[in-house]
C-alpha cells in the first residue's frame, strides 16, 4: 500500500510531498506479511529504499484510542511498539535484545537487507498524528534508538529531519556524516 492508499488508511494530515528518489518495494517478498486493509488497527503500510539518504524504511501505520494506550503517554506505547516490531523484523535489533528474528532469510538479500531497516511508525490517535522511528546503530557498540512525536511531518521528513540542517549548512564532513549515516 502506498501514496493515496496509504495516505487514505492512516488519515494523514501530513503534506503530501514529494521525496525524490524514493523506491517502493514490494513488502510481501521482503517481510512475508499481509498488505494493509482499511479494517486493521495496524499494519506495514509501506516500504521504501530512499537513494538519497541510503535508507532502508518500513513503516508501521497505526489507529490507536486513548482507551487502547490505557493512560499511559502516546509516545512511550509507540517507542515500546517500535522496539519489539524492530527486533521482529531487523536481525541486529534483535541480537541487541537477545531475542531471535521471527522472519527467516531475507528474500532480496543481495540489495536491500534487514539488518539495516529502519521502522517508521505513523499513528493517528483520535485525530492527533505521531510520527517516530526505531533504528539499530552500529559502531563500537551495537544500539537501538528511538524517537517519537506529535507532529504533521511524514516519517520520512521525521527521520531526515537533522540530516537534511547539516546537509544544507556550512558543516564539517563528519558531523555531516553522523547525521545522515542511517545505513545501520
Amino acid at each position: 500500500m502506498s501514496g493515496q492508499d496509504y495516505e487514505r488508511f492512516i488519515e494523514t494530515k501530513s503534506l503530501n510531498i514529494h521525496i525524490p528518489n524514493k523506491f517502493l518495494l514490494d513488502q510481501t517478498q521482503i517481510l512475508d506479511v499481509a498488505k494493509c486493509s482499511d479494517k486493521e488497527k495496524y499494519c506495514f503500510s509501506e516500504l521504501a529504499y530512499y537513494s538519497d539518504y541510503d535508507l532502508y524504511l518500513v513503516t508501521l501505520s497505526m489507529k490507536l484510542t486513548k482507551d487502547e494506550l490505557k493512560n499511559n503517554p502516546t509516545e512511550q506505547v509507540l517507542e515500546g511498539v517500535l522496539k519489539v516490531f524492530l527486533a521482529s523484523i531487523n536481525p541486529m535489533a534483535a541480537e541487541f535484545y537477545g531475542a531471535s528474528s521471527v522472519l527467516g532469510e531475507n528474500v532480496n538479500a543481495n540489495k536491500y537487507s534487514r539488518e539495516s531497516i529502519i521502522l517508521g511508525v505513523d499513528a493517528d490517535v483520535e485525530g492527533r498524528q505521531y510520527v517516530g522511528y526505531a533504528r539499530v546503530k552500529r559502531g563500537e557498540y551495537l544500539s537501538v534508538s528511538t524517537s517519537v512525536e506529535e507532529t504533521n511531518e511524514s516519517v520520512i521528513q521525521f527521520i531526515t529531519r537533522l540530516c537534511n540542517i547539516v546537509r544544507s549548512g556550512n558543516y564539517r564532513a563528519s558531523l555531516v556524516e553522523e547525521h545522515c549515516d542511517f545505513g545501520g
